[in-house]
């Protein structure tokens, strides 16, 4: 494969996030819950079978959960979901592989709650950690 074929993929992303704002205009939270939706349905036809895009939440081995995330890329081969209903999961620590906050606009205190957030979510040693904006 060559640049072009992964640049068409990109335009692919940005024209159906682009089209959300064709139809819903001044209202956030409908533009950021369609952004994660689009974001997840795309990431979900590019990612291998063996790996799951969902939202939901981190359990931890002492039965804690985290906070809600936007996106959890998550080992769905080697480890089963806790709990799921639709698209929302909960997923064991050791299966996720990356979480995906995502923002529609980006403020300095955005940035910063982000960052908080960041520092407050338990993740395994290897896993990533995303702001998609």
């Amino acid at each position: 494969m060559n640049d072009n074929y992964y640049k068409l993929i990109s335009e692919e992303l940005l024209i159906k996030l682009h089209q959300i704002k064709c139809f819903v205009k001044n209202h956030n939270l409908t533009i950021g819950i369609l952004t994660e939706e689009i974001l997840r349905s795309f990431l979900k036809d590019y990612l291998p079978k063996s790996i799951s895009v969902s939202q939901g939440f981190i359990i931890y081995k002492n039965g804690n959960l985290s906070k809600q995330c936007d996106i959890i890329i998550y080992d769905s081969m080697n480890y089963a979901v806790k709990y799921k209903i639709n698209d929302i999961v909960i997923v064991p620590f050791d299966s996720v592989i990356c979480v995906i906050e995502v923002k529609t606009t980006m403020t300095k205190s955005i940035f910063h709650k982000t960052i908080e957030y960041f520092e407050t979510l338990i993740v395994p040693e290897q896993a990533k950690k995303i702001l998609f904006i």
